[in-house]
């Protein structure tokens, strides 16, 4: 009998939890009918340099620090002074959308980031992480379907950025929808060639909404 209880229990755990990057179709359809949108910016908390060419300065120093009180800042405010490029309602097709990124700029100011250099090429943000960072959006900003950037890599050696973008229900945190993207870096200086990778993933986004939406039947 408690072997019964306990395997209950475990499978009920586990039914409770859904991966992130495995939504569920009735999820999905609900992220991608959504005429409006609260565009919340780039989350960089997890964000990893993979290998450290191309990310040392000229005195021998990291860029990791130099994320946290610059670029971070940078990069999530193109939202807002090239929104005419960074549009979110032409990248996620929606009809209209709420500009909020001053959460993720609190949260990316907290980041401890002196270690951010890692070997491991394969590094991606897990489920539980991005449920996480996800979780720290909750109560904070406005109602409805929110959606954010999560910056992943970057490797000047293989010439890649990696990004993903969550739909999720800014109310009780519910993950609607993860995509994960990865786009080659251009641009003059370290912050234009990286924020390129985000507009690069966000079109290669814009190209999934349309192909997901037809594929599901949404009428939009």
């Amino acid at each position: 009998m408690k072997k019964f209880i306990l395997l209950l229990g475990v499978g009920l755990l586990a039914m409770s939890f859904v991966p992130a990057t495995s939504p569920n179709k009735t999820n999905v359809k609900r992220a991608l009918s959504a005429k409006e949108i609260i565009f919340l910016g780039a989350n960089f908390s997890k964000l990893r340099l993979i290998h450290r060419e191309g990310f040392i300065d000229k005195n021998g120093k990291t860029k990791c620090n130099a994320l946290e009180y610059k670029y971070f800042d940078t990069w999530n405010e193109v939202f807002i002074t090239e929104e005419r490029k960074f549009n979110p309602a032409e990248l996620c097709r929606v009809k209209s959308y709420t500009m909020s990124i001053k959460r993720s700029t609190e949260l990316n100011g907290m980041v401890e980031n002196e270690e951010c250099i890692i070997k491991n090429e394969l590094y991606h943000v897990s489920d539980k992480e991005i449920q996480e960072i996800v979780d720290g959006y909750v109560g904070k900003v406005e109602e409805g379907v929110g959606v954010l950037v999560i910056g992943e890599s970057l490797s000047k050696k293989h010439g890649k950025g990696k990004h993903g973008v969550v739909y999720f229900d800014t109310v009780t945190g519910e993950i609607l929808l993860f995509k994960r993207y990865h786009a080659s870096p251009t641009g003059v200086g370290f912050d234009n060639y990286w924020v390129n990778t985000i507009h690069k993933c966000l079109e290669d986004h814009q190209s999934f909404v349309k192909k997901e939406r037809k594929r599901l039947k949404i009428k939009y």
